[in-house]
């Protein structure tokens, strides 16, 4: 009897261990998944995780630049909010129903040895390359709605020059994406979308082609969302599946509020 008294307190003990831990891995595997996506290290400020709900809450992101180049940040996000799919990270899987992205900034880099730093992303540089040729593989990814702000794109030149020519775009996008069912296309799609409204492809000499071919099904059914949209977004709750229509709805209510701040 003392003796499954202990195995219980030992187990209640790491229960207890783990739950109040579940911040820090959360974190780190959720870095991890962006290191195995983009190659790049990511910075957190803060990370909250639901403690009875699968909704994530994250502030102050920031994918840094490789090696080899001056500024230390790619892309700059500001906030994250997602409600995902517990049994899916179970089965070493990855399965969101909503995501809310708020994108500050997305700085394009080329260094003085004509490198763009957008090229070094691993999504992009394994685009139709099989799994097996890969070093490590991408996790399995399912995103069924993601809602999407990007508020401008800076363009740095290096080449040639100690002080960069800058040349900024503020593209102000809001909109919303559904069924992104891999990493690659996820990366491309927000990098596409980023691009294609500026002139950085060209200034850059990026080819935008590859990036739109594999975010197609995704952009297919984007939908634009005017500026008020905690007025006027749509009910996650009826495309996300009636299985998860609860939950999905306190969702919602959070995401309206977070899209409805500016960036």
């Amino acid at each position: 009897m003392k003796r499954l008294t202990k195995i219980v307190v030992a187990i209640l003990v790491i229960a207890v261990v783990l739950f109040i831990a579940r911040n820090v891995i959360v974190k780190a595997a959720f870095q991890g998944a962006v290191k195995l996506i983009t190659g790049l290290q990511l910075d957190i400020e803060s990370m909250r995780i639901g403690a009875f709900k699968s909704v994530i809450d994250v502030q102050g992101l920031r994918l840094l630049n490789p090696p080899g180049f001056v500024d230390r940040v790619m892309l700059d996000i500001p906030k994250i909010y997602l409600h995902y799919d517990i049994g899916s990270f179970l089965r070493g899987k990855i399965h969101i129903s909503t995501l809310a992205l708020s994108l500050s900034e997305f700085m394009v880099v080329k260094n003085v040895d004509g490198q763009v730093n957008v090229n070094t992303l691993t999504a992009l540089k394994t685009q139709g390359k099989p799994q097996k040729e890969k070093k490590e593989k991408m996790p399995e990814l399912r995103i069924d709605l993601m809602q999407l702000k990007i508020g401008k794109v800076v363009y740095k030149d290096y080449s040639n020059r100690a002080v960069p020519e800058v040349t900024e775009f503020r593209i102000n996008i809001n909109e919303e994406y559904r069924n992104i069912d891999n990493p690659v296309a996820l990366v491309s799609l927000i990098t596409f979308k980023a691009l294609t409204h500026t002139t950085v492809g060209s200034l850059a000499n990026l080819d935008l082609g590859p990036l739109k071919l594999a975010a197609t099904e995704s952009l297919k059914g984007a939908t634009k969302l005017a500026s008020d949209t905690a007025s006027k977004v749509v009910d996650l709750s009826e495309k996300a599946g009636k299985a998860a229509v609860g939950t999905v709805k306190n969702a919602t209510q959070k995401l309206k509020s977070f899209l409805s701040t500016d960036n």
